[in-house]
């Protein structure tokens, strides 16, 4: 069987002034996805942060970051972000 989507489990928080993201699995369905939640929430670390999950359902065999990327304020951004579009300072 061939997904045509899959359920990625996020947990992301803010820790010393810096945010924090993990990726906690990749999931065929999204029941899964929230099952795993349900059990990592009880985990140290997560625990603290039971708020920070997210599932997103994500489209396989697409692709990402199609033109590139470049560094903007220390993180990484896909190229056409860093040109100015999607950001409000940059007309």
């Amino acid at each position: 069987m061939n997904p045509r989507h899959v359920f990625l489990l996020w947990h992301s928080h803010e820790a010393d002034g810096d945010s924090d993201a993990k990726l906690l699995g990749v999931y065929s369905d999204e029941e899964k996805a929230t099952h795993r939640m349900r059990s990592a929430r009880l985990l140290p670390g997560f625990a603290a942060a039971p708020d920070g999950f997210e599932i997103v359902r994500y489209e396989v065999d697409r692709d990402e970051w199609r033109e590139g990327f470049n560094r903007l304020a220390g993180e990484d951004v896909p190229a056409w972000f860093a040109r100015g579009h999607g950001r409000p300072d940059v007309e």
